[in-house]
């Protein structure tokens, strides 16, 4: 079994807010976002944990996502809220096993959280020489099979790499599906 490591538990003790959830999720875009579809998934291919629409509880995180005079700010309405998010921060390495396993011996992914398996995995592939590509594959392929398993999103606390004010990020995998709505303050799009 995973025990959160000594960091975790300090910044989660720290940061409190981060262990209550919300209804309230935003996301930042540079551009108006007129639909939500399959093939848009693609857009968070730059992203530190794979594909999918990125969301946070922190109106002000999202808010600097919105750069350009084109950016918008939108408040997003799940179609299930109480559907299960795969919790990096506090779900072991060995949930990803089958890819991480080839990486890490047992003994290492069970002393850590799939966060820190996820974080190794993609600082060592540089050191591997594998493109970034393949390192979101991967990890798309994790997230494939937390899907596979009715999580219809992945919860992270943004805020740590960065630096930042901490803040809970909800990725959601499949939006076209899980998402009914954006509401922009002048806009609705109803999906």
């Amino acid at each position: 079994e995973y025990d959160l490591v000594a960091k975790d538990v300090e910044f989660l003790s720290k940061n409190p807010q981060l262990l209550k959830e919300t209804d309230t999720l935003y996301h930042g875009s540079r551009k108006p976002i007129e639909e939500l579809s399959p093939d848009m998934i693609s857009l968070g291919s730059q992203n530190l944990y794979g594909t999918g629409f990125y969301t946070t509880m922190s109106k002000g995180a999202a808010n600097t996502y919105k750069r350009g005079k084109d950016g918008k700010l939108y408040k997003v309405i799940e179609k299930n809220p109480d559907a299960p998010s795969l919790n990096l921060e506090t779900t072991p390495a060995t949930f990803a096993k089958e890819v991480l396993g080839e990486m890490f011996p047992d003994s290492q992914l069970r002393g850590m959280s799939l966060r820190k398996g996820i974080d190794e995995f993609r600082a060592e592939s540089g050191e591997w020489g594998m493109p970034a590509h393949e390192v979101i594959d991967i990890v798309d392929n994790i997230f494939d099979k937390a899907y596979e398993q009715g999580y219809k999103s992945v919860t992270h606390y943004g805020g740590m790499l960065s630096k930042s004010k901490p803040h809970t990020v909800k990725i959601f995998l499949h939006p076209a599906t899980d998402i009914k709505k954006l509401k922009e303050t002048k806009k609705r799009i109803s999906l």
